[in-house]
């Protein structure tokens, strides 16, 4: 999917996080994902739903860029 849409090759880190929910109960599965700089990260929508992601920068650690 991202990995063939985006030409990557084996090298790449592509971290998949699915999205879901079942019983209008929110799921993310892995619940964490360890990501490092230039790393990939693809979200899947398991259902027909509408999911946001958020990235708030005052969650973000210390060494995380601000831009």
């Amino acid at each position: 999917m991202l990995r063939d849409s985006l030409g990557l090759g084996d090298e790449d880190r592509v971290h998949r996080v699915r999205l879901s929910s079942p019983g209008n109960r929110e799921t993310i599965e892995p619940s964490t994902v360890e990501v490092r700089p230039g790393d990939y990260v693809e979200f899947l929508n398991a259902d027909r739903r509408v999911h946001a992601v958020q990235f708030l920068l005052d969650g973000a650690p210390p060494a995380a860029p601000s831009s």
